[in-house]
């Protein structure tokens, strides 16, 4: 997810926003550390520096990486869902991201992957 200004929206916020809105969504980190790094374009230089940090937090190991978010969102399709489910996310999502600033009120850290 991006904001206005096409920044990645941290997914713990559009988990909040989703909940919030009754839409059922997957949020979180990467299970594959490879599909993280590929992801966000993390180059090794950057991987390598994290060796040496002293690091006790997962939001400790993303700072030091300067990166904006941990993991990804996810929307399935199961057998119930239609094209008008379909529509609603992405109605919700465009208006929600599209035009304004994601609140990070009352984020609670990230305590394990």
């Amino acid at each position: 997810m991006l904001d206005r200004r096409g920044a990645v929206v941290d997914e713990r916020i559009v988990a909040r926003d989703t909940a919030a809105a009754g839409i059922s969504i997957r949020t979180g980190c990467f299970c594959n550390p490879g599909a993280g790094e590929g992801a966000f374009e993390i180059p090794e230089p950057a991987l390598r520096r994290t060796a040496n940090e002293r690091m006790r937090t997962l939001d400790d190991y993303l700072d030091v990486l300067g990166l904006p978010s941990g993991g990804a969102v996810r929307a399935s399709l199961g057998l119930v869902s239609n094209i008008a489910d379909v529509e609603h996310l992405v109605a919700f999502l465009g208006a929600r991201y599209a035009d304004r600033e994601p609140d990070r009120t009352g984020l609670r850290p990230r305590e394990r992957c």
